[in-house]
């Protein structure tokens, strides 16, 4: 399941931390990055696309014996970079598949890697951005300082990513890697904040747990019960769990209405009236799975609302199956 509204707001302040942490860390030492734009009119240099990173800190090449960087390669990553510093994630993404298949064994795959897994990670894409993230780690070994970087920032967005989906004793486990082989102060102060920050979530992780309730309110207010809605939402989940489906059909049919799930397959979700709730398992056996909201579909396109983290975002029916169980659900008013 997703985090709650408080745990969101804790997401938020993390991020807000690592960026506090990055301007400390250039205060203290030689500026590694820098927000001016690449200069494409020729290949970038080396130590330009190291300092692209931006705010999330400088990027990390590792060098690969069968590697010809040479001036293709550099711009070819140079556009991609350059494409997500600018936010448009889409084009970079595309951008930075091509370099990957094109230079298969350039010193940058790693990292374009990596941010194909962030933004699969923004749009809901769990399952592929594990996939992306993991491939990092098996790509690698800690033989070097390159190749350690790349294995610990991988390492940190696989926390983040089974924060995400309430799967804390995971999330826990890497951060304590991250933390153990840091190579300096930053990543190791960064774990131990997520690490504490976990520890205080765990100690309340009923309040985690209520992406049923909350999807179920969002129908509720598409129906104008605005204050059932919201008394709804207030529902505690009775085990680690979260609220099952018999629990939620009861809680609906308390106020007067039918919940009913119906199986279906991703081209049929074309004839199914919205919004309805989407029913999404855990990828992994300490994952909760959790509810979706699917509010609209256009152009093939599926317009997806988590009404936890209060994200919206897009995919399409292929990437939506990756991890969707296949059942909807809808309400209507109970004539009984």
């Amino acid at each position: 399941m997703y985090l709650d509204k408080n745990a969101t707001h804790f997401m938020m302040r993390a991020g807000w931390f690592f960026l506090l942490l990055t301007l400390v860390a250039g205060a203290f030492a030689a500026p590694e990055t820098t927000v001016l734009p690449l200069d494409l009119s020729s290949a970038p240099a080396r130590d330009e696309l190291i300092a692209a990173g931006q705010f999330g800190g400088p990027l990390t090449p590792v060098d690969d014996k069968q590697a010809t960087p040479d001036a293709l390669t550099r711009r070819s990553f140079g556009e991609a970079i350059q494409a997500w510093n600018l936010h448009d994630y889409k084009n970079a993404a595309d951008l930075f598949k091509a370099h990957i298949e094109q230079f298969p064994h350039s010193p940058w795959v790693s990292e374009a890697e990596l941010h194909l897994g962030c933004d699969s990670r923004y749009q809901g894409r769990y399952t592929e951005a594990e996939q992306q993230y993991q491939s990092i780690l098996d790509r690698h070994s800690p033989d070097n300082a390159a190749s350690r970087k790349m294995l610990n920032k991988a390492t940190l967005r696989l926390g983040v990513l089974e924060t995400l989906q309430n799967n804390h004793g995971k999330a826990a486990a890497y951060f304590k890697d991250l933390h153990k082989n840091g190579l300096d102060w930053r990543e190791r102060t960064y774990a131990s904040y997520w690490i504490q920050q976990l520890s205080r979530y765990q100690a309340n992780k009923s309040s985690l747990l209520n992406c049923g309730v909350q999807a179920l309110g969002y129908l509720l207010e598409q129906q104008g019960k605005t204050a059932e809605a919201e008394a709804v939402r207030q529902i505690q989940a009775s085990s680690e769990q979260g609220h099952s489906v018999d629990e939620l059909i009861n809680i609906a049919k308390d106020y007067g209405y039918a919940l009913n799930g119906v199986r279906v397959n991703a081209a049929e979700l074309d004839q199914v009236n919205l919004p309805a709730i989407l029913q999404i398992s855990g990828n992994e056996s300490g994952d909760s799975g959790h509810y979706w909201i699917l509010e609209k579909i256009h152009q093939g396109r599926l317009f997806l609302y988590d009404p936890q983290s209060q994200r919206r975002f897009e995919q399409t029916k292929e990437e939506l199956q990756q991890q969707w169980s296949g059942v909807v659900w809808k309400i209507r008013v109970n004539c009984l």
